[in-house]
């Protein structure tokens, strides 16, 4: 999961599985641009400042929707290659909005939060117009993008045929679930509120406080997975029986078992529940760069200090 090459290595295999005669061309391009724009490699962009919804959110969401697209497949669901081919596209685009242009160099991509599926969305057909691919599903590619808003009534969207519809539901499924079944999704929930209070999202009292709301954010989006999403989610565990002979989805797994965690951090660990977030390096981040900061979050280790204390502001 940590390395993006192994991903899409991993992606052609489940297509290859598909469709043994996929041509994989618009893919692999898809694939070294967006690579190169979060690496800060790609014209008249900057490299990817933020932390939570950095390259490898997007390789794992990538990694999720082929996997849901393959589930699909072994089921009541044929797919044409255009159409695995324009989900995967999709998929790699869905938060370039994140990338700041070479003269925006104020603050960091999460100031675009609020607005960033609104910049993927022109981000991409201004990509695929450039490359000569999908330009003629371009309000395809725009309501497929728009159902991984969490804001985004997907009942109000006009689909222009069931293929769409279960792309647009597949990618908002794989938005959630990539995320939240990262074995380091609670560290990155961290990096997640930073984020946030760069884009003043309100709310944002301190590190702790917003756990507890994570918690809550559990609820409403197996809501939203089981009923907005229609339940797409299902099509993981034929993909996980026939590509690794697991009868499980292993997303659905993941995620109970990160809430199980947080819920024990939340009831156990309320004075020092940093001690228990050790994976990808956050002890040592904080330690590193959060030292007297003033920046987005930078009230992070004054906030644990009045935590601690038992002030929680």
């Amino acid at each position: 999961m940590t390395d993006p090459a192994a991903v899409l290595t991993e992606v052609k295999d489940i297509v290859s599985s598909i469709s043994p005669q996929f041509d994989f061309d618009a893919i692999n391009r898809a694939y070294d641009d967006v690579t190169a724009l979060f690496n800060g490699d790609y014209p008249g962009y900057r490299k990817c400042n933020t932390l939570y919804h950095d390259l490898q959110h997007t390789t794992d969401c990538f990694l999720a929707q082929a996997r849901l697209i393959h589930g699909a497949t072994l089921t009541d669901m044929p797919m044409p290659d255009e159409i695995i081919s324009l989900g995967l596209i999709c998929s790699l685009m869905h938060d370039t909005g994140y990338i700041q242009s070479d003269g925006d160099t104020s603050g960091t991509g999460a100031k675009y939060t609020l607005s960033h599926v609104d910049r993927s969305i022109e981000f991409m057909q201004t990509y695929c117009t450039g490359q000569h691919i999908f330009t003629d599903r371009l309000q395809d590619m725009e309501d497929i993008l728009r159902c991984t808003g969490l804001k985004t009534n997907i009942a109000t969207i006009s689909f222009s045929s069931p293929d769409v519809e279960f792309l647009g539901k597949a990618l908002g499924t794989s938005d959630l679930m990539g995320q939240m079944g990262d074995r380091t999704y609670l560290e990155k929930l961290i990096f997640l509120f930073e984020e946030f209070v760069e884009a003043g999202i309100p709310g944002m009292t301190n590190e702790y406080y917003f756990l507890i709301q994570t918690r809550n954010f559990y609820a409403t989006t197996y809501e939203r997975l089981e009923k907005e999403l229609s339940n797409v989610r299902r099509y993981a565990r034929h993909h996980f029986n026939a590509r690794y002979q697991i009868d499980q989805d292993l997303y659905g797994a993941a995620m109970e078992a990160n809430l199980s965690f947080l819920l024990e951090i939340l009831k156990q660990d309320k004075q020092d529940f940093f001690r228990r977030l050790r994976r990808r390096g956050l002890p040592e981040y904080l330690k590193t760069t959060r030292r007297n900061s003033n920046g987005p979050g930078g009230s992070m280790l004054e906030d644990q200090t009045v935590i601690k204390r038992g002030k929680q502001s």
